[in-house]
């Protein structure tokens, strides 16, 4: 009797298996619930690619939100932090020694200055003439430029010039030195030197000082080079007296003329600032510079 029992639960447990691979053989050939179940497929497939591009289009925004708030603070402390505007603010800062140093007096890019920290104030140096090393003789470009060695004889650049007094508040002071060691300057109260669209026009005034004034009549003129006349002669000023300089007809300085020894023969081509040694003179040392007031 128990072995009939146990013959007929074999057989419902055949029976049983029969009918699950039967109903997954009819799973397999039937085309709708394939299709179903292709589609289900897909869709987590879509679903997981489209959550992957979303987490990759996050981390990209992250970093460029990062690398752009770096950027920007670095920028903000170049701006208003690191460089000052000029050598009157670097000796504000404590820097009290003379030399060359980094200004930014604009929004344009910061430039090498030499600072004359020497009378209790920075002063902004454009002009050096001292040994005769470097040739003054030089081209528009070169003067808009600038040329020469911040630690020797140099001229800064028209643009540079332009950048500092741009704002209408320099004053100039030019220190001159004769061969025979006597040193004389020329302090001007205003000091300003137009943009490119002007060629650089110079604005002077407001003189003091033992060197006698050879800057006020060059007022209003436009700076000139012998490629570049903008003098008001009919010749060419900077091509007659080897120089460049804001020259009208022509001039009664010629700071940025030949470096000549003294006196010499050919008239006001030399170094020369008039009232103080004449046409005839070049002068050993000439120093422009500028300070806010």
């Amino acid at each position: 009797m128990a072995a009939m029992e146990l013959n007929d639960e074999n057989l419902n447990n055949r029976s049983n298996d029969q009918n699950l691979n039967d109903q997954y053989n009819r799973n397999l050939n039937d085309p709708v619930l394939n299709d179903q179940m292709d589609i289900a497929r897909l869709h987590a497939l879509v679903l997981f690619i489209l959550d992957t591009v979303i987490t990759i289009f996050c981390l990209l925004f992250l970093i460029w939100f990062f690398v752009g708030t770096v950027i920007t603070i670095n920028q903000y402390n170049s701006d208003h932090h690191d460089t000052a505007h000029d050598c009157k603010e670097l000796y504000e800062q404590g820097h009290t020694h003379s030399g060359v140093y980094t200004i930014k007096p604009d929004k344009l890019p910061a430039f090498e200055v030499y600072c004359d920290m020497s009378n209790g104030s920075g002063w902004t140096v454009f002009q050096r003439r001292m040994d005769g090393s470097v040739n003054f003789y030089l081209k528009w470009a070169d003067y808009i430029k600038g040329f020469g060695d911040l630690n020797g004889e140099f001229w800064l650049g028209l643009d540079k010039i332009h950048r500092l007094t741009a704002t209408g508040n320099s004053s100039l002071h030019v220190d001159l030195e004769d061969f025979e060691g006597v040193s004389v300057f020329a302090h001007y109260s205003t000091f300003i030197v137009g943009g490119a669209h002007t060629s650089y026009t110079l604005t002077v005034g407001g003189y003091s000082g033992n060197a006698n004034d050879s800057l006020s009549g060059h007022d209003k003129m436009k700076f000139s080079t012998h490629d570049r006349d903008n003098d008001i002669y009919d010749g060419n000023c900077a091509s007659a007296y080897k120089g460049a300089w804001w020259y009208h007809k022509c001039h009664s300085s010629n700071l940025n003329g030949r470096y000549l020894t003294g006196a010499h023969s050919t008239p006001a081509d030399g170094v020369n600032w008039y009232d103080f040694k004449g046409h005839h003179y070049s002068l050993k040392v000439s120093e422009m510079k500028i300070n806010r007031k």
